[in-house]
């Protein structure tokens, strides 16, 4: 199993010393994308959870209010 991590980082190691500086920068940059993505993705779903609770919490508060006066 060492031996294909060694020839792997070996292989990586290659590829991105075969680049330029623009192509170096550009994965640079989609990666940092990539991650900041990711990162991004639970925040966003939490925040679109709790508006649609407080919009779910609203309707009942009117429902209830338009119900009972």
């Amino acid at each position: 199993m060492n031996e294909i991590a060694a020839k792997l980082a070996d292989a990586l190691s290659m590829f991105w010393l075969s680049l330029n500086e623009q192509e170096r920068r550009l994965i640079l940059i989609g990666g940092c994308y990539v991650a900041a993505t990711l990162l991004l993705l639970p925040i966003e779903r939490r925040r679109r959870e709790r508006e649609q609770e407080e919009l779910a919490e609203r309707v009942a508060r009117r429902l209830e209010v338009a119900r009972y006066g």
